[in-house]
């Protein structure tokens, strides 16, 4: 009976640690989000000097989640974030509005696929 106990407890830390993950990742990844559309809108009104400091502080954001990321996510989709992130900030500085603005959908997009892999449904759990 023990034993049974035992399992039926693990499942349910299993099935905790599941919807953590799943919960912090979506919600850390809408705040992203909502951060990079910010910086989109104020690149699209040519205010760099206003993005350069959003973006900054979007990048402040990314270093904390990060922390919590590299144990649910993939490596090289945070890779590729912090690679956006530094190619963003050398086109804004560069003048580069188009590529930076590319650069902020990219990782919009990358976003959407690390929040799609940590979603709770039967395609991510088989």
């Amino acid at each position: 009976m023990k034993r049974l106990f035992f399992a039926a407890g693990l499942i349910v830390i299993a099935i905790a640690l599941c919807v953590f993950s799943s919960v912090s990742v979506t919600k850390s990844s809408e705040k992203m989000k909502s951060g990079l559309e910010k910086i989109a809108v104020l690149i699209s009104e040519e205010n760099t000097a206003e993005a350069e400091k959003t973006l900054q502080e979007s990048e402040e954001v990314w270093r904390k989640t990060e922390n919590l990321f590299s144990f649910i996510v993939d490596a090289d989709k945070i890779e590729e974030m912090n690679i956006g992130f530094s190619m963003i900030k050398k086109h804004l500085k560069d003048g580069n509005t188009e590529h930076a603005l590319e650069r902020l959908h990219e990782c919009e997009l990358m976003l959407d696929e690390i929040t799609a892999n940590e979603r709770l449904d039967i395609k991510n759990i088989m």
